[in-house]
């Protein structure tokens, strides 16, 4: 992975969205949170709304890990 902060320009780069609240942040991402990204991203691709690394390891929190891969 890049070290830096993640351009949604690049090419290469498959994560197009980053502003599901990160998970070691101090307050943790909620239900309202995720509701929130999933009505804000209603209109764009699955793969897209789901390319998002911090909202996959919700996912993985929320139902489990295999549920988040099969998103990703």
């Amino acid at each position: 992975m890049a070290h830096g902060l993640p351009r949604a320009d690049c090419d290469y780069n498959i994560l197009k969205v980053f502003d599901f609240p990160a998970r070691n942040r101090d307050t943790p991402a909620t239900p309202a949170d995720f509701s929130g990204y999933l009505k804000k991203y209603a209109a764009d691709p699955t793969e897209k709304i789901f390319a998002n690394f911090q909202l996959l390891l919700y996912l993985s929190e929320l139902m489990d890990v295999d549920t988040a891969l099969t998103c990703a």
